[in-house]
Formats: C-alpha cells, structure tokens, sequence
C-alpha cells in the first residue's frame, strides 16, 4: 500500500478502498480520467499545477457547497499524465465514505464537461487529515478550545512560533493562550501575523 500525504489509496477499476487511521477514518478515491476531446474550454496548452488547482477549485467549490461539505483544499502535482489532482473536503464531525464518493461522481463529471486539463490524470477526494494546515476562518472556529501551533512572519518577544491553546478567532485575528510562569498568558494575533496554522495533536 502506498501512502501518498495523509493518505493515498491506489484504486482499481474505480474500486472505492477505505483506511482507518488515528482517531478516524479517511478516505482517497483515485480514477484516471481522459482529457475529454472536443468539449470544455481547455486550449490544449500545458497549465502549471496552481493554475490547474485554481480552475478545479473554481468548479469544485459550488459542488461541494451544494452537498453542505466544506472544501479545503485544491492541490495538484505532477506534469503530464501524472498529474495528481487532489481535493480535500471537510465537514463538522468528519467525513464519511458517502461523502468522499457523492464529490468524487459529481466532481469527475463536472471536469469532463469544463475540461480544465488538457491531458489524462487523476483525481482524488480525500478527508484533509488531522494534522493538515488550518488555512480558513472556519477551521480556526471549530479547533477553537484545542491546541494550535502558530509560525509567524516577523518573531514576537524573539519567538517565530506560538503553541498554545486557541481560544477565539474572528475578524481582527486569532486568541491564543499560552502558559505563562504562574499562569496562562494571552496572546491576540491579527490574521496578517500569522504565516501558518496548525492543529497540535496531543496522544
């Protein structure tokens, strides 16, 4: 079994193969489609990858808006047809099997009309993993109450990285509350200060 990210799940004839990791499952649908001939509005060029991920996230985002899931993220690698076209999709408690699947129809579909990629590749729909970057508002209000781990752009009192409890975050920036010598410190952090965000997983 190949692991590819958080997971990658080669498939077989469409095959639909689930992996149970960490505290939940997720899932990876894998399908190499055809460039579709004669339709859509691709020119035939070679699109660099974030080109590629911007058109298929331009698509993806009313689709999985409609199914009430959250898309995450749209990353694509790879040149030719080895292009990997990977979608990740999100929900409060999780993902399920259906989801993935219900993206993965619906989503494969609407490429083959618009036919963003002018070759063969292949698309995957996958949950984001527990330990993905928070990227969105949303993902910071949901993790709100757990741990984070902040890299910021410019140090703050001689420190890059800020690791600590998230207890809000709204228009002005995020909340943070770190351990202090005798008791919890209080940090607020303006979206502009922040360079990544990522969930601290504690076992």
């Amino acid at each position: 079994m190949t692991q590819f990210g958080p997971l990658h799940c080669p498939a077989k004839n469409d095959s639909l193969l689930p992996l149970k990791v960490g505290s939940g499952p997720l899932f990876c649908f894998d399908r190499l489609r055809s460039a579709a001939v004669g339709c859509g509005t691709s020119s035939g060029r070679v699109r660099d990858s974030q080109h590629i991920a911007d058109l298929v996230r331009a698509i993806a985002s009313p689709i999985i808006r409609a199914l009430a899931l959250e898309l995450v993220d749209v990353v694509c690698s790879g040149r030719g047809e080895g292009t990997l076209v990977r979608v990740f999709i999100d929900k409060p408690g999780g993902i399920t099997l259906g989801d993935c699947e219900q993206v993965h129809v619906s989503l494969g579909h609407a490429l083959d009309v618009e036919n963003p990629i002018p070759h063969a590749y292949t698309l995957e729909v996958s949950s984001p993993g527990i330990d993905r970057p928070l990227k969105q508002r949303a993902e910071y209000e949901r993790w709100c109450g757990k741990r984070v781990r902040l890299k910021l752009r410019t140090p703050l009192n001689g420190e890059w990285r800020v690791v600590g409890t998230l207890l809000t975050a709204d228009d002005s920036g995020v909340t943070v509350g770190v351990p202090g010598r005798k008791t919890e410190v209080l940090l607020h952090l303006e979206w502009t200060m922040i360079a990544e965000g990522r969930r601290e997983i504690e076992f």
